[in-house]
């Protein structure tokens, strides 16, 4: 049980670091990653990711993380697979909840 507890806490705690570190970049639909690698986060209607939907999303996706205390990680992690694989756009769960998707931005 102390398991579970500890995984929720680290889950809580990545997720205010990332929102820290990325926090600047948040404004244009990126993270730091994100700027490296050339995508961005955009609404499903094409227009530009708010500040506040990245940060949504990103706790969205540390949710699902803690989830796995509840539900099984293979579950999770299947379905994410699954959309991955066969989705045209590769929207994950964390993407369909907060209504964003992630395309290249060059």
């Amino acid at each position: 049980m102390e398991i579970e507890y500890n995984r929720v806490i680290i889950s809580l705690l990545n997720t205010m670091l990332f929102i820290i570190v990325n926090w600047s970049s948040f404004r244009g639909g990126q993270t730091l990653g994100m700027r490296i690698v050339g995508t961005q986060i955009v609404m499903t209607n094409g227009f530009k990711a708010s500040m506040i939907t990245v940060v949504i999303r990103q706790i969205f996706y540390s949710y699902l993380v803690m989830m796995t205390v509840i539900i099984p990680p293979v579950f999770i992690l299947g379905i994410n697979g699954l959309l991955l694989k066969f989705h045209p756009y590769k929207r994950l769960l964390h993407d369909f909840i907060a209504g964003t998707m992630v395309v290249q931005k060059y």
